[in-house]
């Protein structure tokens, strides 16, 4: 057995384990099996579409792209899932088909993410919105900035709405900042009675 088969054959053992003891509640009957990653498996939770699609979206979320970014849509139909939109670089791209694939009940992806890299300008920018956050009276520490064409995406935490509000003036602020998305919610804050 060479080694490409015999890494093939071990990951279907590994993932048929792993499948098998992912609970008899939700499987189906051994005829129909289940794609992990593309290995057909005997027993395996069923999954629709939506679930699928919120499994990937989950797992793309901050590494792929900025969280509540709207840069990558991601589209499942049978099991195929869809990766549509652009990221930085070819690296973003590959790992996002890679994430994909690793999620239960995924059949194939389709990968048709384009590469569209940050300007020198979109970096400066970014520099420039973080030093200026960072000037606020606002604790920057769980803001996170991302710029593209001169709109800045603020995402994160903040303590208030105030500080939220603090954050897009600061990134208004700045010469050469055509728009403002502020993505950024508000922590939560138990309140004990």
């Amino acid at each position: 057995m060479n080694t490409g088969s015999f890494r093939y054959a071990l990951a279907g053992i590994v993932l048929s384990v792993l499948c098998a003891f992912s609970g008899p509640l939700f499987a189906q009957p051994g005829d129909q099996g289940c794609p992990i990653g593309g290995i057909p498996t005997t027993s395996c939770p069923v999954f629709d579409d939506r679930i699928i699609s919120e499994a990937v979206r989950i797992r793309l979320a901050g590494i792929v792209f900025p969280p509540g970014s709207t840069c990558v849509t991601i589209t499942v139909l049978g099991g195929v899932v869809t990766l549509t939109g652009t990221v930085t670089d070819e690296a973003r791209r590959d790992v996002a088909g890679l994430l994909a694939m690793s999620v239960r009940g995924v059949r194939q992806v389709v990968n048709r993410l384009t590469i569209s890299p940050q300007t020198i300008e979109d970096l400066r920018l970014t520099i420039a919105v973080k030093e200026a956050i960072g000037r606020a009276p606002i604790n920057p520490r769980h803001i996170k900035v991302f710029v593209t064409n001169g709109v800045v995406q603020l995402t994160g935490m903040v303590d208030d709405s105030v500080d939220a509000a603090d954050a897009e003036a600061a990134a208004w602020g700045v010469p050469g900042v055509t728009a403002v998305q502020n993505n950024l919610t508000i922590r939560w804050i138990g309140v004990t009675s």
